[in-house]
């Protein structure tokens, strides 16, 4: 048995963390995986704020870097938990920043396409045990970037967005705190 992947999308600050919030609430047991990088002051903060409005058994785990890593891990150690990804994007970001210095454009495209399908492949295999909730930012209905590094963070994070919607049970695209659209896989209920 496999159980629903549900996937939210939207703009920055756009409401998705808290919908995510709301949708893990009636679970007992959440494991948080947040993926913002406490080197940035602003997002540090931000962190903590949300975190001191998540109820307080819930478990955190930040994974700035390293996500598929961190998620085998999480899902080896516990076993009953929702995890709730928060977020791809950020994770992406964060290895991109991390990268790019080292590499040239292909090489990190390159580089960067393995570790989102280590990514995809360890939130499947999570999936035997568990719902899982992942958030990601959109950024294609920006304008394409001119610096390389972000290119490659916008493909990159396109990419990783199309693959998810597509596994997903369940898809909602976030806007100003409003869940605009919304897909499932799941028959309707009689």
């Amino acid at each position: 048995m496999t159980h629903e992947l549900m996937f939210i999308c939207g703009g920055a600050w756009s409401g998705k963390t808290s919908r995510a919030v709301k949708l893990a609430g009636s679970h007992p047991n959440v494991v948080w995986l947040g993926t913002a990088s406490p080197a940035l002051p602003l997002l540090k903060e931000r962190v903590q704020t949300l975190q001191a409005e998540r109820p307080r058994h819930w478990q955190h785990i930040e994974s700035p870097f390293d996500l598929p890593e961190a998620v085998t891990k999480a899902h080896q150690e516990d076993t009953n938990s929702i995890f709730v990804i928060d977020s791809l994007s950020q994770w992406i970001s964060n290895e991109i920043a991390k990268k790019s210095s080292r590499m040239d454009d292909r090489q990190l495209l390159d580089t960067m396409n393995r570790d989102i399908d280590d990514c995809v492949n360890a939130i499947t295999n999570c999936l035997a045990k568990r719902p899982v909730i992942i958030v990601s930012a959109d950024f294609g209905q920006s304008m394409p970037p001119q610096i390389a590094a972000d290119r490659t963070l916008r493909m990159c994070v396109g990419g990783s967005n199309t693959r998810f919607a597509m596994i997903s049970d369940r898809m909602e695209v976030v806007m100003a705190g409003v869940v605009i659209y919304h897909k499932s896989n799941q028959s309707p209920k009689s």
